[in-house]
């Protein structure tokens, strides 16, 4: 009867094992149902919730909610919101970062096109809420450049676009995918002004809980966690498939398309070469939270220690949790051991600690003088040297930009012959913590020597950051100091070098900084230099993009787009140009005019051409592969690439190698770059010709070409420029000239092909004339191979 009952007992066991109820939990969304939140929306839809034993429910965000408020005050167990650091009334809320999911916030803020950086928000109407102006990612950047109510208009946001577009604000804050989408959709122009831009770090999509809830129940928030970043992989890597079911089920207040958008813009955010998902940033969160104490936004006795989940901390949670349950006999036994053997242990080795500790306190005083001032406490040459090549290895990684500035007091000398040495001293530390307090704590400054003075101001992408950095020293040093009774006044003169173009090493950057000082001296001191004398802000922009421009291929900003160009006499598609497009991970899609110009000058335009080349033709030959016909396959040609060595090499090795037949080839030439040596091109284009490839003259009509040297080229097809198609039927002298080329041609045994047809008009006008090829947004604007693909297929 005995083994009976045990039997029984088992058996129930077994089948209701599984009968234990899921924890049921609240999660607080910060806004409305999007793709933002797909990561937990797909751990909640495939059951990665249920599989740790947890019942979500997700809410959504009501006008008026504060999710920090409805978490603290225990309505829901976890709330989401874009801030890193929740604080009210300068004290910290009583909340723990879980995880970041976004690690370059979405939150920005847009300006009309003639505000283009943020020094000219002053004195501006801006469109920003309540709790974006005091507690947000935007908070200490708008006060670093004290944009305030002092001086500015704030309104609150009425979530309506054309409030924007009409001007009516000069600047709003913004979510990059949603009012960039609005935006770029209705082809406004507009700027951004991004706070990582000016050394702020952002994150966004932070999830919070109470401290408690992480103490007191460990294994959930673990398991809440593992889930939710299942959610996010799910999410990241089927992002039409999640995007459809959110429109269909959650029926957010955006098109399918938007979310596809903000899919592919959440999946930037989340920097998934650099982080994992979920991953925090401890050094981001401590350097937003001092910026908050340095602008008086949190009092200065505030500790952060419990603001950050310590994964450390959470598994010994968890695993005092089973002892407590499973163990508490066992564990009190081996606990009042241990704690017998500890006494015992630290009896017998309290001098030996001691010493340690001794030896420990004068290896860090010896590292610490080997690497400080001893007058100021500032870093050293060795110190600053170091910190400057790890600057340097940083933002070679990340293509970052990096500014040294030399620093040398103006007539030192004269102080210290005249006042003495002490007196000099005296002015070298008080010069020193005024530099100190005129950076940014991201920043550094040392003393190299004498009266020399050197500060790194590095993650910055605007030359604004650094003008107003060296504005905060300047003037501060202006201030008069009080010596030995004696009112001492001292200027400082300045220069910048900036990496990489001014140097790519700590000795070459140091070297032409110390130049660059040297000018502001010869310029009758108190003043600062650029490196580069003539450098304006428009100089060094270029720069910039100059050196991310040469980084686009390698971190796949570059995609091909193609327009497709039509018989016009039955509308079949005879062939297609493959245009580069650079999407801009900050600027979004540059335009041509600016990056193609750019990379000629640079010589990146042979690059550029290559693999436009390899990309285009492989994605030609997949199409045929497919059994898709999209003809004739146009590439657009530099006259840099044909004039290098080895140019007719290259070309034969890629078609070789993606086995592309060269009768579906055409390249383009503009015909004022043949035009600049024409005997060179003429011999290379023949090269060209002969293995098979047409060629065709590209904006005909706008350069200098003579009917002897084009009798000479061997050229297929002549492109009528845009410029002399816009304007007809309107322009009678472009109907001319448009005709005059199209009867040239056909004496010339070419095809012709018009380029920039946009209206019906303009297409009949051609087809009248006996030019039926036409390219133009009237049939199709250009657009990416899988949009093409549709077209291609009938869709």
């Amino acid at each position: 009867m005995k083994k009976l009952f045990i039997i029984f007992i088992l058996l129930q066991t077994i089948l209701f094992a599984d009968a234990e109820p899921l924890q049921k939990i609240k999660l607080q969304l910060q806004w409305k149902y999007q793709f933002e939140f797909a990561g937990f929306i797909m751990a909640k839809e495939m059951g990665y919730y249920k599989d740790v034993g947890l019942n979500v429910e997700l809410i959504e965000y009501k006008n008026g909610m504060n999710v920090i408020k409805e978490l603290e005050e225990k309505r829901v167990d976890y709330a989401v919101t874009n801030s890193i650091i929740s604080y009210k009334n300068n004290k910290l809320s009583k909340v723990t970062l879980l995880a970041t999911y976004f690690q370059r916030s979405p939150l920005i803020m847009i300006t009309q096109k003639n505000i283009k950086s943020i020094l000219n928000l002053q004195n501006k109407k801006i469109m920003i809420s309540s709790n974006d102006q005091f507690n947000s990612t935007l908070t200490t950047l708008l006060n670093y450049f004290n944009i305030g109510i002092q001086n500015n208009t704030f309104v609150e946001p009425t979530y309506n676009i054309d409030d924007f577009i009409n001007k009516k604000v000069d600047a709003s804050t913004a979510f990059r995918s949603n009012e960039l989408y609005l935006l770029d959709k209705k082809k406004i122009q507009y700027n951004i002004i991004d706070p990582v831009e000016y050394g702020f770090p952002t994150t966004g999509n932070n999830t919070f809980t109470t401290y408690e809830k992480v103490k007191d129940k460990p294994q959930e928030v673990k398991n809440f966690l593992s889930a939710t970043k299942k959610g996010w992989e799910y999410a990241l890597k089927n992002i039409e498939e999640v995007a459809k079911l959110i429109h269909t089920k959650y029926q957010p207040n955006k098109s399918l398309e938007h979310l596809i958008y903000e899919g592919k813009i959440v999946k930037e955010l989340m920097l998934l070469d650099l982080y994992e998902i979920g991953e925090i940033n401890k050094e981001f969160v401590l350097r937003a939270y001092k910026q908050l104490i340095k602008n008086n936004k949190l009092d200065k006795d505030q500790m952060p220690n419990k603001l950050i989940l310590d994964k450390t901390d959470l598994n010994q949670w968890i695993k005092q949790k089973y002892i407590e349950e499973t163990q508490n006999t066992i564990a009190l036994i081996i606990g009042l051991f241990l704690f017998l053997i500890i006494i015992l242990l630290l009896i017998w080795s309290l001098k030996m600690k001691k010493e340690i500790k001794r030896r420990k306190i004068a290896e860090k005083e010896l590292k610490y003088l080997a690497e400080h001032d001893p007058l100021t406490n500032l870093p050293n040459r060795i110190l600053f040297t170091d910190r400057l090549k790890q600057a340097i290895k940083n933002a070679t990684r990340y293509s970052e930009n990096i500014a040294v500035l030399f620093i040398d007091l103006d007539h030192f000398k004269n102080i210290n012959d005249s006042l003495g040495h002490n007196a000099g001293d005296i002015l070298l530390q008080t010069i020193s913590k005024r530099l100190n307090n005129s950076i940014r704590k991201s920043d550094t400054v040392a003393r190299l020597g004498g009266d020399e003075f050197s500060v790194i101001l590095d993650h910055f992408s605007h030359i604004d950051t650094i003008k107003s950095v060296v504005n905060n020293i300047i003037n501060s040093v202006k201030e008069p100091i009080y010596i030995n009774n004696q009112k001492i006044y001292t200027t400082l003169s300045l220069g910048v070098s900036i990496y990489p173009q001014d140097g790519i090493d700590t000795e070459t950057l140091i070297k032409n900084a110390d130049i660059a000082m040297y000018k502001a001296k010869d310029n009758g001191r108190n003043n600062y230099q650029f490196y580069a004398q003539n450098m304006s802000k428009k100089a060094y922009e270029r720069v910039i993009l100059e050196n991310q421009l040469r980084q686009s291929i390698k971190l796949k900003e570059m995609e091909v787009y193609y327009q497709l160009q039509i018989d016009a006499k039955d509308d079949s598609i005879i062939g297609m140009e493959a245009l580069v497009r650079w999407n801009h991970p900050n600027m979004g899609l540059v335009s041509p005019n600016i990056f193609i110009s750019l990379a000629e000058d640079i010589g990146f335009i042979i690059e550029l051409d290559e693999w436009v080349t390899k990309e285009a033709i492989l994605q030609f030959k997949q199409w045929y592969l497919d059994g898709l016909n999209p003809g004739i396959l146009s590439l657009n040609l530099s006259i840099q690439r044909v004039e290098q060595d080895g140019f007719i090499s290259s070309i034969e090795n890629i078609l070789n190698s993606n086995l592309l037949a060269t009768k579906y080839l055409s390249f383009e030439i503009t015909e004022t770059k043949i035009m600049k040596n024409p005997e060179k091109s003429i011999e290379t284009l023949n090269k060209l010709h002969k293995l098979g490839i047409k060629l065709s003259i590209d904006d005909f009509g706008t350069g200098h070409s003579s009917l002897s040297y084009l009798k000479k080229l061997p050229i297929d097809k002549l492109k009528i420029d845009r410029s002399f198609i816009k304007d007809i039927p309107k322009d009678l002298d472009d109907m001319e000239i448009t005709k005059t080329i199209i009867a040239m041609a056909k004496n010339l045994n070419l095809n012709v092909i018009a380029e920039g047809v946009e209206t019906k008009e303009q297409k009949d006008f051609l087809v009248q004339n006996a030019c039926h090829e036409i390219q133009g947004y009237l049939y199709h604007k250009p657009s990416p191979a899988d949009k093409i693909k549709q077209i291609l297929q009938g869709k």
